[in-house]
């Protein structure tokens, strides 16, 4: 046999031994599958059977319970809306307990306050009475008799007892309006008798008029005719100079500014009445100025101007300090004025009557406050 041929034997037996080998591989898994399968098999079939009645049984046990469970779900559910509800309820409950709280304070307070008011009604009831009483006595005092006497009725209400206040305080201002333009009138004729009095000790006489608040230094103590000037050595040089020290002493009793006595002490001043103004007032007589007898002198206006304010030159030089006695405005009260002729006290037809038409006049004048304005005049008098 050729070799060819035996090659191609060997190789179909090798070949039939790998098939057979496979096969028997084959084989060997199947069986050991089909032992898993059984043994599977065995397993499920260990499993206890259960019958269809007892199977319906436990699905309607469970649909029951499932049904209950959903109950109690329904109710869990409405336990918390309730739950929510009785939240939503305590916090208005706490709200309304706040609000109350509060309420109960305000009327704690207005409990105060209303105690407050009415001890100060009573306080205010006490005053007013206290008041109405003293102004019944000042009235008496200044012999007004008040109609109002009743003063402690516990029937009048406050308000008619503040009104009856009113009406006896308006009486009293009147009535103390009159008092104080009295005082001051008497104040005034008292400070022209003390100048005049003061000059006399000097050795001048002078004149007083009580009724115009006028003191008077007469021709024969100033001016010759047709004489301004005051010359140091001459009556009218000394008369002057008295003059200022006279208004020195008795002026700052009844005057304000740093040198004002009222400013220490009420001793002087007990009515607290004021000098608005003092003017040294010039006057001539009715004998015409027909040349210019000085520098500016061409009348008899000219004439009492300039005697006037040589006469006010020479009392500022002799006391300074009356150019520091003031007004209740803080103005300064010396002043001038001049009149020429025009204010004759005497008959210019007689010599003597010339003579006393010349003159110097020291005019006062008091200071006169509207009737509410009196007691902010008194407080610039201090209280001893």
């Amino acid at each position: 046999m050729p070799k060819s041929t035996s090659i191609s034997i060997e190789e179909h037996e090798a070949e039939e031994s790998y098939f057979v080998s496979m096969t028997d591989i084959m084989v060997g898994l199947l069986f050991i599958f089909i032992i898993i399968i059984m043994y599977f098999s065995m397993q499920i079939n260990n499993e206890p059977v259960v019958s269809q009645s007892i199977h319906n049984e436990v699905l309607a046990e469970r649909d029951f319970l499932q049904s209950e469970l959903d109950k109690l779900e329904d109710k869990y559910n409405e336990q918390i809306t309730r739950i929510e509800e009785l939240q939503s309820e305590n916090e208005k409950l706490k709200e309304r307990d706040r609000r109350r709280v509060n309420e109960f304070d305000t009327a704690e307070r207005l409990k105060t306050r209303i105690k407050n008011l009415i001890d100060k009604n009573l306080a205010l009831r006490v005053n007013v009475r206290e008041l109405k009483v003293e102004v019944v006595r000042i009235l008496e005092k200044l012999e007004f008799s008040p109609r109002e006497k009743q003063i402690d009725d516990p029937q009048t209400s406050l308000v008619d007892e503040v009104a009856t206040l009113v009406r006896l305080l308006k009486g009293l201002k009147v009535d103390a309006f009159k008092q104080y333009v009295n005082e001051a009138d008497n104040r005034l004729e008292q400070i022209l008798k003390d100048m005049q009095e003061l000059m006399s000790e000097a050795g001048f006489k002078v004149e007083i008029v009580p009724e115009q608040g006028i003191l008077r230094l007469s021709n024969n103590l100033l001016f010759p005719n047709a004489v301004s000037d005051i010359v140091p050595g001459t009556p009218a040089y000394e008369a002057a100079t008295n003059l200022a020290k006279s208004l020195k002493t008795v002026l700052p009793c009844f005057t304000r500014g740093e040198i004002s006595a009222p400013n220490r002490s009420r001793n002087c001043n007990p009515s607290a009445a004021f000098i608005e103004a003092v003017f040294i007032e010039g006057h001539t007589d009715n004998v015409p100025v027909l040349v210019e007898i000085e520098p500016g002198v061409k009348n008899n206006l000219d004439l009492s101007a300039k005697r006037a304010t040589n006469t006010y030159r020479r009392l500022v030089e002799a006391e300074p300090d009356l150019i520091k006695l003031q007004s209740v405005g803080k103005k300064p009260v010396l002043n001038i004025a001049a009149f020429g002729e025009t204010r004759p006290i005497a008959d210019n037809e007689t010599k003597q009557g010339k003579d006393k038409n010349r003159r110097i006049d020291v005019r006062i004048l008091m200071y006169t406050p509207r009737s509410e304005h009196i007691s902010n005049i008194q407080k610039l008098v201090p209280i001893q």
